[in-house]
């Protein structure tokens, strides 16, 4: 049975990129924006790990990730943050979300995988 991937980015580009490179390998859902994503999320829907974009309108990655995290429900998904903005603060604030990773826009296929799978194993000790 594949796993359950979530991807969140407001750039359809990018989601059926990732979209593509995943599908054959996980299900996958897409989702243009973070207020989505989460009431998606709090009506019950399940994933293995989510994949979000950090610059976005409405609610960016910083924000969705703490409503996650804010979630007795939602609290323990593992997440992936996809960037093109690089900084140490943007580094410490995942951090201290305890993000499983954050990768540079554009991504490397390989990295990504690794990630994922990485981020999958995480789930056998919750």
């Amino acid at each position: 049975m594949k796993r359950q991937l979530l991807i969140v980015d407001d750039e359809r580009s990018s989601r059926r990129l990732l979209e593509f490179l995943l599908v054959p390998y996980y299900n996958v859902v897409c989702m243009s924006n973070g207020s989505d994503a989460l009431k998606w999320l709090s009506e019950g829907n399940s994933v293995d790990v989510i994949i979000t974009d950090y610059e976005m309108p409405m609610m960016n990655g910083v924000e969705f990730v703490t409503a996650v995290r804010k979630s007795t429900i939602l609290s323990h998904m593992e997440v992936i943050v996809l960037s093109s903005a690089r900084s140490n603060e943007l580094n410490i604030q995942f951090d201290d979300l305890e993000v499983g990773a954050f990768l540079s826009k554009p991504v490397d296929p390989k990295s990504l995988f690794w990630r994922v799978e990485e981020s999958l194993g995480k789930l056998v000790t919750h």
